[in-house]
């Protein structure tokens, strides 16, 4: 349970931890003196009390919102991706009773490969960029207890099917497999496991029944949730606006904001401003710092107009 509250959600949601130990610290000293059958109930009442955006317990619709459209291979630690696995790996196996599975540091495979260019192509930009934002989300993932060769790894489906089978005793690839015996692996199948996977989580770390994560504090919680559709439906930026980058080193590289929110540069399509930016700058970067209008104004600065004016316009 505190793991639902603690690491595990920071992860999904990108929270801040910086409060955790202190709830954990909290919850002790509260329960310290309560009788043994009545602990499980307290701890579970605290957590669903807190409803600021430090401490919060989330809901299964946000984690759930989370999952759907993480790129989950690139955003988490292997280790704990891991972990993700065979949590679900084990609610599968309980099903039929079967015992967990071992931990053995089993190799994490994408069923989609990432170099998926060669030997799965498709026809289309917007095609080509479904696959690429689908190709390391958790839908694309599975573990198996020994890992393929890399010329495994990218042959086309039938080729790589066949081999998964014969690398496989895990339930969560065997069940992808079964799913599959008559159709090619695509985006469609990925979104459909994606939420597969998303009911699994959400069942081993459950909440309260009716617990919806509410927060007396949204416009802190917010910021993290705008994105440039929301600024676009909302005025304060428009389709087909230039952004100019604000580092000095790269001065005079533009980008341009598309109709539903992403922004184009060097020819390539971006779904945030900080794919972009990372994009520019090859490494981690604030995309809402990164960017500027012609203005001058930073996208951070026309985000907190956006919210001072509506605070309540994306329904946080």
């Amino acid at each position: 349970m505190l793991q639902r509250a603690g690491s595990y959600v920071v992860s999904f949601l990108r929270l801040a931890g910086s409060d955790l130990g202190r709830i954990v610290a909290d919850v002790i000293k509260a329960n310290s003196a309560a009788p043994a059958n009545a602990v499980a109930d307290r701890v579970i009442a605290h957590l669903a009390r807190l409803n600021v955006t430090s401490t919060y317990w989330p809901g299964d619709d946000e984690v759930r919102a989370a999952l759907m459209n993480e790129s989950a291979y690139r955003r988490y630690p292997r280790a704990r991706l891991r972990a993700f696995l065979e949590a679900i790996e084990n609610n599968f196996r309980a099903e039929t009773g079967q015992p967990q599975v071992e931990r053995a540091g089993f190799p994490i495979e994408h069923i989609l490969p990432q170099k998926w260019m060669d030997n799965w192509p498709v026809v289309g930009l917007e095609a080509e960029q479904a696959r690429r934002e689908r190709v390391h989300r958790l839908g694309n993932l599975t573990l198996l207890t020994s890992g393929l060769n890399s010329k495994l790894c990218h042959s086309p489906w039938v080729v790589k099917r066949r081999a998964l089978l014969e690398h496989n005793t895990i339930k969560l690839t065997g069940r992808l497999l079964a799913q599959t015996e008559n159709s090619e692996w695509c985006e469609e199948l990925i979104d459909r496991r994606t939420s597969d996977l998303a009911d699994a989580i959400l069942r081993v770390w459950a909440v309260p029944h009716s617990h919806s994560g509410q927060v007396v504090d949204p416009q802190t919680k917010a910021q993290d949730w705008v994105q440039l559709k929301h600024l676009i439906e909302a005025g304060p930026l428009t389709s087909g606006e230039k952004l100019l980058a604000s580092h000095r080193d790269f001065s005079g590289v533009e980008a341009t904001v598309g109709a539903d929110g992403h922004i184009t540069v060097d020819g390539r399509r971006f779904e945030s401003p900080s794919g972009a930016a990372k994009h520019v700058r090859k490494r981690v970067t604030n995309g809402w710092y990164f960017w500027t209008l012609a203005d001058g104004r930073r996208l951070r600065d026309v985000r907190a107009e956006f919210l001072a004016a509506a605070p309540g316009a994306i329904g946080i």
